[in-house]
């Protein structure tokens, strides 16, 4: 499970770009339209562009060739197949990289990206206050999903290892041995699976990310066993 900070818009809206729909695009649908609109946005830009394109299939595809999502496919790969697979273009193994992700914020409502992304305080304070009703939504998430591992690509810190622990009230946050601390991860604990804090994958150097990358897999394998 890949967590990262905050929604960057819902679909592509009326410019047909992705990212650059507005919430009232989702509001405005009655429940079952928009519940079949939720689940279309995935796979419009995961199963139609994602795995197309790290399955050596040939397109006008753009954004799936940044580093970014090079790198998911590098994590993926290691955690399930134990191998490297940066450079490989196979369609049975991109499906199963990319369709073993689940995808989540830590915050679920947040600006358009083309006006600053991340939520601002209002929204954030609303956020916490409804997570907190009835249990603790975000928490149950994770749950009810029960990942293998979860990893929170939302440093370097700048508040929102704030709003983790706000959002995730059971957890606590630890620090790594003393030879990983060049990574920046810190361990989550808490949850039902095993949980890190990462800074954003594109922060580190290819050679940083590997360590990152094998740190990760490996205290997920760990566990597992």
């Amino acid at each position: 499970m890949i967590i990262g900070k905050a929604t960057y818009g819902w679909g592509k809206g009326d410019g047909g770009q992705q990212g650059s729909g507005t919430l009232n695009d989702v509001l405005d649908k009655d429940d079952h339209d928009r519940w079949k609109y939720l689940v279309k946005l995935p796979k419009e830009f995961i199963e139609g562009e994602i795995i197309p394109f790290y399955g050596g299939e040939k397109g006008p595809y753009i954004r799936p060739n940044r580093p970014f999502w090079r790198r998911i496919y590098q994590l993926a790969g290691k955690c399930l197949l134990d191998r490297p697979i940066s450079n490989e273009r196979d369609l049975q193994v991109s499906k199963k990289c990319f369709r073993s992700i689940a995808w989540s914020n830590v915050f679920k409502v947040g600006a358009l990206k083309s006006e600053g992304g991340n939520p601002k305080k209002k929204l954030i304070d609303i956020q916490k206050e409804e997570n907190k009703k009835d249990g603790n939504a975000f928490e149950e998430e994770i749950t009810a999903l029960q990942p293998d591992v979860a990893i929170f690509s939302t440093g370097p810190p700048d508040g929102y290892d704030k709003h983790i622990k706000d959002l995730l009230p059971n957890t606590s946050m630890e620090e790594v041995r003393p030879e990983h601390w060049h990574l920046k991860i810190k361990e989550i604990e808490g949850l039902v699976c095993p949980a890190f804090r990462t800074y954003h994958f594109q922060y580190y150097s290819n050679e940083k990310f590997e360590q990152v990358v094998d740190y990760t897999c490996g205290r997920m394998n760990r566990a597992a066993t």
